[in-house]
């Protein structure tokens, strides 16, 4: 998750849903239980919240993607990574100059083996954002996947009572 979206939906979150996810801890290898979460809140602002409150926000700070429960009862923060991106103006830019003074010094099969290189290293960088790509795929599947059951499910419950009504 990107930071931009990290604070979208953050800002569509209560007011007391984002005093949860404040107290929630920043590192990734760091769970807290409601218990703890509460504990943090009171020393962070005084004030307390309603256990029950605050497993409704931490359901929907679940549902939103910007909370994960690790073990049953234990929450933290989703990892924020920043977008790679790869510009093709920069390799284009960095390459002409290099090219042009190098044409006259270098044997034609040299200079495409330095090109080749460097096509290599952008490769490298679009392969990691092709597997980025795949395991959002794979996510929105599995999602899709259980949407389909679900729906699957409804329609087999109304069924059910069309034969009993």
């Amino acid at each position: 998750m990107t930071p931009e979206r990290m604070q979208a939906l953050l800002a569509g979150q209560t007011s007391v849903a984002k005093k949860v996810f404040a107290a929630l801890p920043s590192s990734l290898s760091t769970a807290f239980t409601p218990v703890d979460i509460a504990r943090e809140m009171k020393a962070m602002a005084g004030a307390s919240v309603d256990i029950h409150t605050m497993r409704g926000c931490l359901a929907c700070l679940q549902k939103a993607g910007l909370v994960k429960e690790v073990v049953p009862g234990s929450f933290r923060r989703v990892e924020v990574k920043e977008k790679h991106t790869v510009t093709m103006t920069k390799i284009a830019a960095q390459a002409g100059p290099k090219l042009a003074a190098t044409q006259g010094a270098q044997p034609p099969m040299d200079m495409l083996a330095s090109i080749a290189a460097k096509v290599r290293v952008a490769m490298a960088g679009l392969g990691a954002l092709a597997d980025e790509i795949d395991n959002a795929a794979l996510a929105i599947e599995e999602r899709s996947a259980a949407s389909e059951k679900e729906v699957a499910k409804v329609k087999q419950i109304a069924t059910l009572l069309k034969e009993l009504g």
